[in-house]
């Protein structure tokens, strides 16, 4: 299956790599940490939030056994999309596991995983599915999208969604994946720093608790039936034994990520986000905490 001819290419040793002629990005560096200003995405876009996608991507594979809810086994040739697809590694997995698929990955920034890419059904190109996908109407069996929540101002769901739809083929598949920024239940330190995110989101226009309306963002699109929304409820904490352990770590990660920004932008005390950093792993362990993920899935017709 070739790749799509409108775009300028080059190849690397076995996949493609599409990369558009864009303006040079808007950054900023705080701590040594690199964040993009224009985007509106509200964590770090560095090599250590790199490492910490590619955990978080394991961790919730080894939680719930695959990559994908939507089923496309049947599908012969499945043409697959993955908007915002950060690090590539989901990419690069759903390549191996459909040797006779197109896996397709977009991302305001080619993953690094691409320089060494073996996988010849597998390509990724840049672009920002808030201004529109690269792709014609009705081109993909299964287009997957995860983790956005931190990078779609919530005012651009319903246009993102008929987006996605637009490129779904008729019959295919949409899933929607979204991890809730709250631990719950929230103690004394877990309420500031959720106030703290949710300060900041609101800032850009980012709700980062869209995940809990994902079945009303679906409902709103007649165009996609069998509607299906779960949620998995994932330990977080020694509690929770290893996995709680790694989930964990990858909160503390992503709060480590963004204390720079939070202490430029909401001016918060260095020393206070420390404590309260600190003091949510007691508040975890004494409450035996979990995040909620959400998967959404739906048929266009």
């Amino acid at each position: 299956m070739s790749w799509f001819p409108f775009r300028k290419q080059k190849s690397t040793q076995q996949g493609k790599v599409t990369a558009k002629e864009e303006s040079q990005p808007i950054e900023v560096i705080l701590q040594g940490r690199r964040y993009r200003q224009d985007v509106p995405y509200v964590l770090p876009k560095d090599l250590g939030e790199i490492n910490r996608l590619d955990f978080q991507h394991h961790l919730l594979k080894q939680a719930i056994k695959t990559n994908h809810i939507a089923s496309i086994s049947h599908i012969t040739e499945p043409m697959i999309l993955d908007v915002g697809c950060g690090t590539g590694r989901w990419v690069l997995e759903m390549g191996k596991e459909f040797p006779q698929a197109q896996v397709n990955g977009l991302d305001v920034e080619i993953p690094l995983v691409a320089q060494e890419m073996q996988e010849a059904n597998c390509a990724f190109v840049v672009g920002n599915v808030l201004k529109g996908l690269p792709f014609p109407d009705n081109t993909f069996d299964y287009v997957h999208q995860r983790f956005l929540a931190s990078a779609l101002p919530a005012n651009e769901w319903p246009r993102v969604l008929k987006e996605l739809m637009r490129v779904t083929k008729p019959g295919g598949w949409i899933e929607l994946v979204e991890l809730l920024h709250r631990v719950e239940p929230l103690g004394v330190a877990g309420k500031q720093m959720s106030s703290w995110i949710e300060q900041f989101c609101a800032q850009r226009g980012i709700q980062p608790a869209i995940g809990e309306n994902l079945a009303d963002l679906l409902a709103a699109l007649p165009e996609l039936k069998e509607q299906q929304v779960y949620h998995y409820d994932l330990p977080v904490g020694t509690w929770g034994g290893h996995g709680g352990q790694l989930l964990a770590k990858s909160h503390l990660s992503a709060y480590a990520g963004v204390k720079p920004i939070y202490v430029e932008k909401l001016q918060v005390n260095p020393a206070n986000f420390d404590a309260v950093y600190v003091a949510m792993l007691d508040e975890w362990e004494k409450a035996h905490a979990y995040s909620r993920c959400y998967f959404a899935i739906a048929k266009k017709q």
